[in-house]
């Protein structure tokens, strides 16, 4: 099977690898490669090239293409690249998310995928913007017309299908595959007492603030206790003001002096990064699915995530994790201190957490499913043009 993704972001050797839908289009495309499949990836990038990534091939299209006027020439671009694809390897599906899903090229030789990871209407509702006209318009029209869904969550899915008022009935899903290969616990490596690892953007809607506001609880707690952040830092709108400028602003002195800032973290220092964590905290407002959750789970590490949207999808409460309100700092604070005072409790769940992710995350699980899913697209497709055709043809004999 040859599979062509269309992304905005991919993990390249010459750039910060961002995690993402890039990284779920590295993880899966590798996956895919080492079972016999073929994957090209058309990304738009500062300069024209092709590279390789484990078998994977890359082919990066001028970034002046990304700025031309509208979303039309867009598409022509990226149309000309799948057919000399085409020509030359022959695709049989074609794959992009949401932001992507307008360039995709409708030729309609080809099945077309999209998967569902939070489009404009999603993560507008869940942060409580309002939507922009024109780019609401474009994804509430191509996500109803294309050809194929596939969620990374049910809750994802969920939403989608109703803030864009799709009729669309059982769409599968099918979450982002984690290489629990690279993600694993590792005997000689023990967590650092104390030490709670926090990774995502600095910004509000990771619940970066009501995890500062829960330190100075911790703290009387567990006096031991410090915070690692790694993530790239967020500029607030109409502010001068960097997120975590903010909040240093608002910290109490011993907050400061326990909570560490490292910045972007490059995706493969990841699993390291987790290991050091004695519990792993992630109280997000919104997610798709939560993958750096599920990263540091796979890491057997005792993990809290939020109650909220697909937290219950990822850990079951109390089982292979815990989870708390994203808004109550003090619920935070609670569920962190129950971990750090209860070895055998954070044991357990670093144990079940491993487990968890390997049952129903990782590679081995997910790459089977993805490719029978696939593949019944492929067979839905081809009945469908053929039916067409046959309908043709009946029509003009008739004439």
């Amino acid at each position: 099977m040859n599979v062509c993704y269309v992304c905005s972001e991919y993990p390249l050797p010459d750039i910060a690898s961002r995690g993402g839908i890039g990284s779920f289009v590295q993880t899966l495309g590798r996956a895919l490669v080492k079972q016999g499949h073929r994957v090209f990836v058309l990304r738009f990038y500062p300069s024209e090239g092709i590279s390789e990534d484990q078998g994977v091939r890359v082919m990066k299209l001028s970034t002046r293409h990304w700025l031309a006027p509208n979303v039309l020439s867009r598409r022509r671009i990226l149309s000309r690249a799948i057919k000399a694809l085409e020509r030359e390897h022959g695709i049989d599906i074609i794959e992009a998310g949401e932001g992507t899903s307008a360039m995709l090229p409708w030729s309609g030789a080809l099945p077309t995928v999209v998967r569902l990871h939070g489009g404009h209407h999603f993560f507008c509702h869940f942060a409580g913007v309002k939507t922009r006209r024109l780019q609401a318009t474009v994804e509430k029209h191509y996500l109803r017309r294309i050809d194929f869904l596939v969620g990374v969550s049910q809750f994802v899915v969920t939403e989608t299908a109703r803030l864009v008022r799709l009729n669309r009935a059982n769409v599968p899903v099918i979450p982002n595959p984690i290489d629990v290969d690279e993600f694993r616990p590792l005997p000689e490596v023990k967590a650092q007492r104390g030490t709670i690892v926090f990774a995502g953007t600095i910004v509000r809607q990771k619940g970066i603030h009501e995890l500062i506001e829960a330190m100075p609880i911790i703290l009387k707690k567990f006096p031991e206790a410090k915070l690692l952040v790694a993530g790239r830092d967020y500029r607030i709108p109409r502010t001068r003001l960097s997120t975590r400028a903010f909040l240093e602003k608002g910290m109490d002195d011993r907050t400061k002096e326990t909570a560490r800032f490292l910045g972007h973290v490059e995706h493969s220092q990841m699993p390291g990064l987790f290991r050091r964590g004695h519990v792993c905290v992630f109280p997000s407002h919104m997610e798709s699915q939560g993958i750096v959750a599920v990263e540091a789970m796979a890491c057997g590490r005792p993990t809290v995530f939020t109650k909220l949207g697909p937290g219950p999808e990822v850990i079951e409460d109390g089982v292979s994790g815990l989870l708390c309100d994203p808004y109550d700092p003090k619920d935070i604070a609670e569920k962190i201190i129950t971990i750090l005072k209860d070895p055998e409790l954070a044991a357990r769940l670093g144990r079940n957490a491993r487990r968890r992710v390997e049952e129903r995350f990782s590679t081995d699980v997910l790459v089977p499913k993805n490719i029978e899913f696939y593949e019944e697209c492929i067979r839905s497709f081809k009945a469908k043009r053929r039916k067409h055709a046959f309908r043709r043809n009946r029509m003009e004999s008739r004439r």
